[in-house]
């Protein structure tokens, strides 16, 4: 899976608060932390709520 389509169901931009091009900015991000938002958005996206 594209590290773009990853950050689409985390929330994107808006909830990650940062812009993903490439998989190493995926993972810097998940090192640094996500923001519980994108928990949210991943269950919405899952149909788990």
């Amino acid at each position: 899976m594209e590290a773009q389509a990853i950050t689409k169901v985390l929330g994107g931009r808006k909830v990650l608060g940062k812009a993903v091009r490439k998989p190493g900015d995926l993972t810097q991000l998940a090192r640094e932390g996500l923001p519980a938002r994108s928990v949210t958005m991943l269950a919405r996206r899952l149909h788990l709520s």
